[in-house]
């Protein structure tokens, strides 16, 4: 049988565009159009080699961040047909995106995943101005439709100047993959293309572009219809905590004016603190622990990690395996395995929760107590403190109590993000903070009202991250003044007295 082609397109002399998803010459009858770059902004131009040449590529991609935009392996790959073998790091071939409105912008790093066609690529500046498409969490269904968009060939042009968008529909699903077809084709240009799933707070992204038949595209005389799609929504938690890859933590103890201390030099890409311990994920896979003072020595913890927690003396593990275990007490006690194919988890008290294809299950006490199951599916986040559970499912609920306790839809609507702190409740809408305080049936309290990237809430403490990398934190009630900690930050988090953060140098320091 004849094999699917991929579409990393060949740059040949007058071709210098990326990928783009294109109708096939029915599809302007069947919704195909060109977007103009208007209702999906977040679409990029991947250029990958020497332009003209026989070695260069055009692909597309979308920014997921405002340093990172996800493609397809294959347009970085010496041989597109084998995108598994593809090394982390620079480019081998100078590579730039462009997106609307933008010049180019290099390709500093790139991350590929070597189970499928895809591969992140780090920005060597930041796209502060377009609002980077979110990467869903909740695997799509055979009938379902996506709306998959690219700079390609279409039916009758070689290089098109606008991005174009088709809707389809999936037909089958499996570990890795997607497989869509309808009316429209995917072309020569449009590997690495998102697929999107509409939903009421805007696209998400659940897959990316890899092969097609290439019916309808022009010079081809394929009759034969559908793609291939490689999966984003089953490793969506992967995919997050690669965006602060290579990373500096530093960290500050004691009031909000004190000094800034290094705790690991680069190589960092997931930190928290808890108490007076400190722990950083690296590049490689491991686990290290710090406990006490800030300059104790790291102890190695576990290798193979794919993310972990730290709550009082416990630490939790996912292992790349999808395995949960967790540690109780000191540094070198012994793991216990909690659960299988969990996609997520948390730690609060002596409550252990995690995910697994939507449901939720809880257990409190002794590590070896009985679990139970808190909510029986369509889950696609969840926080936890040691009396509330939060999830977004088909509404946003809370419940406060024991596990036993019923649930309260909140009423917001769906939401970007959200956390759990002491009687506070914060969610995240299209970069508004609103934060809830005292009981379920509080009134909301507009904390910023944009521009807010991330958020975190401990004890009296509130921080933000905003668009413009800045961090600010405010310690007391709701109405107290902002202080400015730290500018250029890509991640942070908060502790007690100490506040850490995440420098795109590739240093973890703390104060």
């Amino acid at each position: 049988m004849t094999q699917r082609a991929n579409l990393a397109a060949g740059v040949a002399t007058a071709a210098v565009a990326a990928a783009l998803l294109v109708p096939s010459s029915a599809l302007a009858v069947n919704g195909g159009a060109p977007d103009a770059n208007g209702g999906y902004p977040f679409l990029a131009k991947v250029s990958v080699g020497d332009q003209p040449g026989a070695d260069g590529r055009a692909c597309t991609g979308a920014l997921i961040d405002q340093r990172w935009v996800l493609t397809a392996a294959s347009c970085f790959a010496d041989n597109p047909a084998q995108p598994g073998n593809l090394a982390a790091g620079k480019p081998a071939k100078a590579a730039k995106v462009s997106l609307p409105g933008k010049g180019d912008i290099a390709v500093a790093n790139i991350v590929p995943r070597s189970d499928r066609d895809l591969v992140l690529a780090q920005l060597a500046s930041y796209v502060t101005d377009i609002t980077p498409v979110r990467v869903g969490k909740t695997a799509p269904k055979q009938g379902d439709s996506v709306r998959a968009g690219g700079y390609g060939r279409t039916a009758d042009t070689w290089v098109p100047d606008k991005a174009h968008t088709a809707v389809f529909t999936v037909k089958a699903t499996s570990a890795t993959t997607l497989s869509i077809d309808g009316n429209g084709a995917l072309c020569k240009g449009d590997a690495g293309g998102p697929a999107l799933r509409e939903t009421s707070s805007g696209p998400e992204l659940v897959a990316v572009t890899s092969t097609a038949w290439q019916r309808g595209c022009l010079g081809s005389t394929e009759t034969r219809s559908g793609a291939t799609q490689a999966r984003a929504d089953d490793i969506a938690s992967w995919i997050n905590e690669r965006l602060v890859v290579d990373q500096k933590l530093t960290v500050k103890e004691g009031n909000l004016y004190e000094t800034w201390h290094e705790m690991l030099p680069d190589g960092v890409i997931k930190f928290e603190i808890d108490g007076d311990r400190i722990a950083a994920q690296t590049t490689d896979g491991t686990l290290w622990v710090k406990e006490g003072a800030l300059n104790a020595g790291w102890v190695s913890e576990y290798s193979s990690v794919s993310s972990f927690s730290m709550a009082g003396n416990r630490i939790a593990v996912l292992t790349k395996e999808r395995k949960l275990i967790v540690k109780e007490g000191s540094l070198y006690a012994g793991w216990q395995e909690q659960a299988g194919n969990v996609d997520d988890f948390r730690l609060a008290g002596t409550r252990v929760a995690w995910l697994q294809n939507g449901k939720l299950t809880a257990k409190e006490g002794s590590l070896s107590s009985s679990p139970l199951v808190v909510y029986g599916g369509g889950v696609t986040k969840f926080d936890m403190t040691t009396n509330r559970i939060a999830l977004q499912a088909d509404q946003f609920w809370v419940k406060e109590g024991n596990l036993y306790a019923s649930w309260t839809a909140v009423g917001t609507g769906a939401v970007d993000d959200f956390q759990l702190s002491g009687n506070r409740l914060g969610v995240l809408q299209a970069g508004k903070l609103s934060i809830k305080e005292g009981n379920l049936y509080g009134v909301w309290n507009v904390a910023v009202p944009a521009d807010v990237v991330k958020f975190e809430m401990d004890g009296s403490r509130l921080g933000v991250l905003m668009k413009n990398r800045f961090l600010y934190v405010k310690e007391g009630d709701l109405g107290q003044p902002w202080v400015v900690q730290e500018q250029d930050v890509t991640d942070f988090r908060l502790a007690g007295n100490r506040i850490g953060v995440l420098m795109p140098s590739g240093k973890l320091a703390v104060k």
